[in-house]
C-alpha cells in the first residue's frame, strides 16, 4: 500500500510540477454594482472560470488568495457594509460576509489561513489578525512610531516558513524602513531595518515572498528630485541589512495597475500588470531566477490579480496520503535544513534498499544504498527548493517524505 501512494503522488508531481499557474482577478460591472471574478491560466486565451458577484465597489490592493483552502479573498463593499468576498476555486463557489478588518495593508499566511492586517491609529502601527475558520478578530500587536501618519499600500509581503509579516515604508521620521513582524510569536515582536539606496527618492510596493528559496522581491519605483517617475525596478530585497538586488528592468511598462502584483511559488514568476508605451495592458512575468521577461494573456479590464499556490502549500505545509502520522516508520530532521539532515529508520527490513531525493518535476539528484537505520545526510549541495526523500525497502516497500532545502 505505501508503494502505490508513493506511485500515485509521484505521477501527481510530475503531472502537476509542469502545469501552468492559475490567476485570479475581478473585473467590474460598473454602473452595475457587480464584480466578475474570473480564474485563468497566462498561457492561454480561455476563461476557465467566472462568476458574477453583486458588489458595489473593491477596496484597491486587497486581493488575496488562500493557497490554505484554495480560496480568493477581497475586499469589497457589499450593500452598503465592508464586506469579505471569498470565492472557492475548486467548486466555483463564492460568499459575501461582514468583515470587520477593512483594510488594503493586508496578507496572508499559505500555511495556516490567517489574514493580518496593518492600520495607522494615533501614531501606532496596529497589527491584527482574523481567523477565517470561525470569523473572529484579534489586535497582536503594536508598534509604536510617533509621527507616522499613514501606510504605503500593497507593500506588504508575507514569510510563511517563519510567520513573518514584512512592510516597506517610511517610518515617523519620514526614513524608508523594512519593518519585519513575528505574528506568530507569543508576545509580539518586530523590528524595523533603514532600507539604504543612493538615490533618496523612491518607493516600494508590491512585495512578494518567495517561500521556497526565502527571499523577499518588491516592485521598486524611482523619482527624480522634483518628485517625477524616472523608473521601475523588479528588486530583491535582504532582510537582514536592508539593501537590494536588481532583478530586472521594467522601463517597458512606464505605468503599472497598482494592487496588482502576486507571485507564483513553484516557478519564481514575479507578476504584475504593466502598461506598454502604446498604454496597452499586459500581464507581465518576470522570472527571479534569470530575470527573462515574458508576457501572458490578460482577460480585459481585470483587476486584483492574485496567483493559486495551492499546489505548493499543500507540499510545502500539509500532510499527504504519504506522511500521515499512523504510517510513518522513518524520521527526517531537521526540516527545513540547509546543510544536513539526520534519517532515521525505526522498523527493520530497510537495510539493502536506497534512498533517493527528487525535485518537484520527478527528477532524481541524488541516489545512494541504505546500510544503516540512523545517518546524516549532506544537503548543503542542493539547490533550494522543495524534494522528496524517498525511503525503499529490499521488499519493495517505501515510504515519501517532503524535505525543504533553504
Amino acid at each position: 500500500m505505501k508503494t502505490f501512494y508513493t506511485l500515485i503522488f509521484s505521477f501527481f508531481v510530475v503531472i502537476t510540477a509542469v502545469a501552468q499557474v492559475s490567476l485570479v482577478g475581478v473585473r467590474s460591472n460598473y454602473p452595475i454594482d457587480s464584480l466578475d471574478v474570473i480564474e485563468w491560466q497566462p498561457g492561454d486565451t480561455t476563461i476557465l472560470s467566472s462568476v458574477t458577484v453583486p458588489a458595489e465597489a473593491y477596496l484597491f490592493g486587497s486581493s488575496l488568495f488562500n493557497s490554505f483552502s484554495g480560496s480568493y479573498y477581497l475586499n469589497t463593499i457589499a450593500s452598503g457594509q465592508n464586506s469579505l468576498l471569498s470565492y472557492q476555486t475548486s467548486d466555483n463557489v463564492w460568499t459575501v460576509s461582514p468583515y470587520p478588518l477593512m483594510s488594503n495593508i493586508t496578507e496572508i499566511d499559505m500555511s495556516t489561513g490567517r489574514i493580518y492586517t496593518l492600520n495607522v491609529v494615533d501614531e501606532q502601527i496596529l497589527v491584527k489578525q482574523y481567523e477565517i475558520k470561525d470569523g473572529t478578530d484579534s489586535l497582536i500587536g503594536v508598534i509604536s512610531e510617533p509621527g507616522i501618519i499613514g501606510l504605503v499600500v500593497e507593500a506588504i509581503g508575507f514569510n510563511s516558513n517563519d510567520g513573518v509579516l514584512y512592510y516597506a515604508g517610511p517610518d515617523g521620521d519620514g526614513v524608508n524602513n523594512l519593518f519585519a513582524m513575528q505574528v506568530r510569536a507569543n508576545p509580539f515582536t518586530w523590528t524595523k531595518t533603514p532600507i539604504t539606496d543612493d538615490n533618496l527618492y523612491f518607493y516600494l510596493t508590491g512585495l512578494n515572498y518567495d517561500n521556497s528559496l526565502n527571499k523577499l522581491f518588491s516592485m521598486k519605483t524611482e523619482l527624480d528630485t522634483n518628485g517625477v517617475f524616472s523608473t521601475r525596478k523588479i528588486i530583491e530585497v535582504n532582510t537582514s541589512s536592508g539593501s537590494f538586488t536588481e532583478i530586472a528592468s521594467l522601463d517597458q511598462y512606464p505605468f503599472i495597475q497598482g494592487g496588482s502584483s502576486c507571485f507564483d511559488q513553484l516557478t519564481g514568476n514575479y507578476m504584475f500588470i504593466g502598461i506598454d508605451t502604446l498604454f496597452q495592458s499586459k500581464l507581465v512575468m518576470v522570472n527571479t531566477l534569470d530575470s527573462a521577461i515574458t508576457e501572458g494573456w490578460l482577460p480585459d479590464g481585470i483587476a486584483e490579480i492574485a496567483s493559486d499556490n495551492t499546489l505548493f502549500s499543500l507540499l510545502a505545509y500539509q500532510q499527504t496520503s504519504v506522511e500521515k502520522p499512523e504510517t510513518r516508520t522513518s524520521a527526517v530532521y531537521p526540516n527545513p535544513a540547509s546543510s544536513w539532515v539526520n534519517v532515521v529508520i525505526h522498523e527493520p527490513g530497510f537495510e539493502g534498499g536506497d534512498l533517493s531525493l527528487t525535485d518537484l518535476a520527478g527528477r532524481s539528484v541524488l541516489n545512494r544504498p541504505l546500510a544503516d537505520n540512523e545517518f546524516k545526510l549532506d544537503v548543503s549541495y542542493l539547490e533550494p527548493g522543495i524534494y522528496h526523500l524517498i525511503l525503499r525497502s529490499a521488499k519493495g516497500d517505501s515510504e515519501t517524505h517532503r524535505l525543504i532545502v533553504r
